[in-house]
Parts: C-alpha cells; sequence; structure tokens
C-alpha cells in the first residue's frame, strides 16, 4: 500500500512509499518529489489505497477528513465525513435531469 506524509503548511500529501497504478496517475512532481492534492489524498485513503501520516504517526479516517477541511483551499467545502463514494466526499452534488433516463448528445 501507498504510503504518504500530509505536509499541513502545503496543503499537500507528499508521497513517501509509492505504490499502485493510481500514484501514476494522480498528482505532480516536483523536484522529484510526488505531490497529492488534498482531494486525492482522502480518495485514495477513502477507497484504501493509500496510508496518510502526519508526523509520521497514521491518520485515522476522522483525523484524515478533519486535516482536509482545515485546508485552506478546501476549507469552504462540504466534507461527509463516513462516505466511502468519492463523489460524494467532497460536497460534490449530482443532480437529475428532468428527463431522467433521456440522453440527449452534448451541445
Amino acid at each position: 500500500m501507498a504510503a504518504a506524509e500530509w505536509r499541513a503548511g502545503r496543503g499537500l500529501a507528499e508521497v513517501m512509499v509509492p505504490r499502485g497504478k493510481m500514484l501514476t496517475e494522480m498528482g505532480f512532481t516536483q523536484a522529484g518529489t510526488v505531490w497529492l492534492q488534498p482531494e486525492e489524498a482522502l480518495f485514495l485513503v477513502e477507497s484504501a489505497r493509500l496510508v496518510l501520516l502526519h508526523h509520521g504517526r497514521k491518520l485515522s479516517m476522522q483525523e484524515t477528513h478533519a486535516a482536509m477541511v482545515r485546508t485552506p483551499r478546501l476549507g469552504n467545502l462540504e466534507v461527509s465525513i463516513g462516505t466511502r463514494a468519492p463523489s460524494a466526499t467532497l460536497g460534490h452534488t449530482q443532480t437529475k435531469s428532468p428527463s431522467v433516463g433521456t440522453r440527449t448528445p452534448p451541445p
């Protein structure tokens, strides 16, 4: 399993142990270090693909959520604690169109 250290000052997770394909498709590299955005780290923790550490100690799911909410860039988002659905985690709302079940081509 991959592991990352939460850097609260930067509001990013520094990947310490890269494992799995998801890490090749997420985050960014800076000076040879892979960094994850808070929402990426949260998704990977919730999907059991990443262990998030802070000061070398593993964060619980609740502590991970709390750390993400305190991130200035994400501070205004609603976080649903206890959900495993990534689309619901960061306050993403899916609305159904009036014609549910009818496909219309994009404009």
